[in-house]
């Protein structure tokens, strides 16, 4: 022990601390270069590759289980694009205003809802209605109008002020479609005719009549007939005013 002291120098402590340095920092230095392709799955602790660690755009959508992902946010109703396909041309309905049936409703073109009016008016001269006899008090003869594609019906109304009455008289109203005459007293019109009465107390009275007549396209004419029973009498205002009506779903 004696004879190692001896020969423990200074250079010799120097000297053999300066080995150890040497080979303590090449075993650090070679613990810090690992092989390439030496860490896998096994050397990673779980949790341990955060997001921040990740390098943008380093995850791609090949790298993706979709089945692992939720409903996008902004894309809460993408289920309603199931029919998407079917919608290839949806950048052509810039101009849908244009499109084939955008002039049409209920497949009948646009004008058929125009309501198409016809009236005739007369307030002078008065026009003498004999006793018991059916007249025709239609100013010119007969009201027509043309009925488009599409319209089933004619609304048709009239009214007459009667007057100057001879006797208490009973008084008739009703619109008939021609060829129909009044003096045949029929049709849809006289079936639903109006009624009303003059006497020497009251010597004037107003009847009114609303008819709605099915149609076919085309012209149709009409007629303001009137009866009088039980003396002679006058009227000085005779309307008669027709409308046509669009068909549809509820008539």
């Amino acid at each position: 022990m004696n004879h190692f002291r001896s020969k423990l120098t200074y250079s010799n402590v120097i000297a053999t601390l300066a080995l150890f340095l040497v080979l303590a920092g090449g075993s650090a230095f070679a613990a810090s270069r690992l092989a390439k392709n030496s860490v896998g799955s096994k050397q990673l602790k779980a949790n341990s590759v955060t997001s921040a660690k990740i390098k943008n755009g380093a995850v791609t959508g090949a790298k993706i289980n979709l089945g692992t992902l939720g409903t996008v946010p902004s894309a809460t109703n993408a289920a309603h694009a199931t029919g998407a396909d079917s919608a290839a041309n949806a950048t052509h309905a810039t101009s849908a205003g244009t499109a084939t049936e955008a002039t049409k409703l209920n497949g009948l073109e646009s004008a058929t809802y125009l309501g198409r009016v016809a009236q005739a008016l007369e307030f002078t001269p008065t026009a003498s209605i004999p006793n018991s006899v059916a007249t025709n008090l239609t100013p010119g003869g007969q009201l027509s109008i043309t009925v488009p594609n599409g319209v089933q019906k004619v609304m048709a109304e009239t009214a007459v002020s009667f007057a100057e009455p001879s006797a208490a008289v009973s008084t008739v109203l009703w619109i008939a479609e021609s060829p129909e005459t009044c003096a045949a007293s029929t049709g849809l019109g006289f079936e639903n005719r109006a009624f009303g009465s003059l006497s020497s107390t009251s010597p004037r009275d107003q009847v009114t009549q609303n008819v709605v007549f099915p149609v076919s396209p085309g012209v149709h004419s009409y007629l303001i007939c009137v009866y009088g029973a039980g003396g002679t009498s006058s009227a000085f205002l005779r309307e008669l005013t027709l409308q046509t009506v669009a068909g549809g779903p509820t008539g």
